[in-house]
């Protein structure tokens, strides 16, 4: 099912807005007017990547540019004081982000205020978002450093593979650093657009984990649900509709069996007693 079939089940209460996630522009359009007529405040998202964009990845993204900048310079400057039977000595030094691990802080509060609104908009009553305790703030800076750590590792298994792809062509001086600076800031740009992506996912799917199993008492049922379109993978396809008694006994999501890793696109929605 889609996230929003599995919400649309349940009914509409006093205009309660769904993110529709849909790749296919025509099924956007029907599921817009069907839910729209059902009375839902209807927000369209045309595929995935547009919906994470609205729930944090952009910012992280922004974010991680000037990192990937910064290591793209270094490692330039650096591969041209080698010689080619050097570059895989080349070693880049890892950067502390404190202003990542402030936006991941801040994508963990949205996930677990999403979970407080759309129990909410269901008729329970609305309780205060609890402060992010030493242990969550902990797991934050884990993510913040894994992610920073694997950008940093990229770009130098990246650099010093490009460089001796280049010196094999008999590339050197000017023209190796051009040819590697504009080769290596394509390729860690990918790397920058996926950490973005995960570490947006994997932080937000914690935050909503952690207010669903704060809001316990409130809950009756949670349902897996998988955006079921050509990228879904077979553990989340079969995995989609299954209903749980609370989050706690719920999978985790990012879904651990998602053959795309934190990539994955499912989504625990939570249903009020």
């Amino acid at each position: 099912m889609t996230h929003s079939q599995a919400i649309a089940a349940v009914g509409p209460t006093e205009q309660a807005k769904i993110l529709v996630v849909e790749d296919d522009p025509d099924i956007r359009k029907i599921l817009e007017l069907y839910l729209g007529e059902k009375g839902f405040r209807v927000k369209m998202a045309d595929g995935a990547p547009r919906a994470l964009e609205l729930l944090g990845e952009e910012p992280i993204e922004n974010m991680l540019r000037p990192f990937q900048e910064a290591l793209v310079a270094e490692a330039v400057l650096a591969l041209l004081k080698l010689t080619p039977s050097e570059y895989h000595t080349l070693t880049l030094d890892t950067a502390d982000a404190p202003d990542l691990e402030q936006l991941l802080a801040d994508i963990y509060k949205a996930g677990r205020e999403l979970v407080g609104n759309e129990l909410k908009r269901q008729g329970a009553a609305e309780v205060a978002i609890g402060d992010t305790s030493e242990s969550e703030v902990a797991q934050l800076q884990t993510i913040a450093d894994a992610t920073i750590s694997r950008l940093v590792n990229d770009v130098q298994f990246r650099a010093a593979d490009l460089a001796t792809q280049k010196a094999v062509k008999g590339l050197e001086g000017d023209a190796l650093e051009a040819a590697l600076r504009s080769a290596l800031e394509e390729a860690s740009t990918t790397y920058v657009t996926r950490g973005a992506r995960e570490a947006a996912t994997v932080v937000l799917g914690k935050g909503r984990r952690a207010e669903g199993i704060a809001r316990a008492d409130d809950i009756g049922k949670v349902i897996f649900s998988a955006l079921l379109d050509r990228n879904c993978c077979s553990p989340c396809s079969e995995e989609d509709g299954t209903e749980y008694e609370s989050v706690a006994v719920a999978p985790q999501v990012p879904f651990d069996a998602c053959e795309g890793g934190a990539q994955c696109r499912c989504f625990l929605i939570v249903l009020i007693k």
